[in-house]
C-alpha cells in the first residue's frame, strides 16, 4: 500500500469538504456529498476493470476516510467533545491520540516538550456543519453503517486505525441506528 498517496488524497480531500460545508448553497453542497459519497460507496465493493493495480484493502481505506470526513462535517456537536476529550486524555495521562493528523504518543516526560497541542486540536475541528450532508448520511446511514462494520475484519494497519477515527462518529451521529446496526 502506498501511504504517500493515500495522505495526499486525503490531505486534497479535507479541505474542500470543509471549504464546500461552510459554503451555504444547498444545491452545490448536496452534489459535492452525493458524489463523495458515491465514490467511497463504490471502494466497498469489488475490483473495478480499471483499478487493477489498486488492493481492495486500499479501496476500503480511501472509502473509510471519505466517509470518515463526511460525518466529520455532519456532526460539529460531537467532533468539540470529541476534541476536547482528546485533549483531557492527552493532558491526564500525558499520552494519547491527538488528531488524525499526528497520530504519535505522547510519554509524560515528553508532554511538555508540546506546548502547541491544544493550538493543533482546534485547528483542526471543524468550524461548522452542513446540514445537506447531515441529511444524505441520515438517508444512507443503515448502508454506511453496515459497509463500515463489514471492515472490522480486515488486519490491514490503515484500515484498522481508520476505523478507530470513524467508529466513534458514526456511532455519535445515530446511537440508536448504530447499537440496532451492532446488533443484526
Amino acid at each position: 500500500m502506498n501511504a504517500g498517496i493515500i495522505s495526499n488524497s486525503y490531505d486534497f480531500c479535507v479541505p474542500r469538504l470543509i471549504v464546500t460545508a461552510q459554503r451555504e448553497n444547498i444545491l452545490t453542497q448536496t452534489l459535492w456529498y452525493k458524489d463523495s459519497y458515491e465514490e467511497a460507496k463504490l471502494g466497498f465493493t469489488e475490483v473495478n476493470p480499471r483499478e487493477k493495480g489498486v488492493s481492495r484493502e486500499d479501496r476500503i481505506h480511501g472509502s473509510l476516510l471519505v466517509i470518515n470526513e463526511l460525518l466529520r462535517i455532519s456532526n460539529n456537536q460531537w467532533e468539540r467533545t470529541f476534541n476536547e476529550l482528546n485533549v483531557e486524555a492527552v493532558a491526564s495521562t500525558g499520552r494519547g491520540r491527538e488528531t488524525k493528523e499526528t497520530f504519535f504518543k505522547i510519554k509524560r516526560s515528553q508532554a511538555a516538550n508540546f506546548p502547541k497541542l491544544n493550538q493543533l486540536q482546534t485547528t483542526v475541528s471543524v468550524s461548522c456543519e452542513s446540514a445537506a450532508c447531515k441529511r444524505l448520511l441520515m438517508e444512507h446511514y443503515n448502508e454506511i453503517c453496515k459497509s463500515v462494520l463489514e471492515c472490522r475484519g480486515f488486519k490491514n494497519i490503515y484500515v484498522q486505525n481508520t476505523l478507530l477515527l470513524i467508529l466513534p462518529r458514526l456511532a455519535a451521529f445515530n446511537v440508536n441506528g448504530f447499537c440496532v446496526q451492532l446488533q443484526g
